[in-house]
């Protein structure tokens, strides 16, 4: 994979730890690290999930080798976010990571 294919910044973001003022739970999400990556769509499909219309865009992206990326965390490109698919596996003898991901579809 040429290094110039690599041509957007996507940000991994973690859950945002700690409590509100009301002593609940924090909620929402916090930037880690922002890297570039090539993003590149697989496929797509609606179908029926309780009874709702449900639409999923899956997509590959490839980024330089992490070893501290993990499912629980999802990426945010522009608006766009997508979710981590687990495992995320590393193959030490490449100096890339291909992450399998599902566009979040509001």
């Amino acid at each position: 994979m040429p290094v110039g294919n690599m041509n957007r910044r996507i940000t991994f973001q973690t859950r945002a730890g700690g409590q509100t003022a009301d002593g609940e739970p924090a909620s929402g999400w916090t930037d880690y690290a922002t890297v570039w990556a090539s993003v590149k769509a697989v496929k797509g499909r609606n179908y029926y999930a309780m009874g709702q219309e449900q639409s999923e865009a899956t997509h590959t992206i490839l980024i330089r080798r992490r070893s501290d990326i993990t499912a629980a965390m999802r990426i945010a490109l522009g608006s766009r976010v997508f979710d981590i698919i687990p495992p995320v596996a590393t193959d030490e003898r490449t100096p890339f990571l291909v992450l399998s991901v599902t566009e979040q579809v509001p």
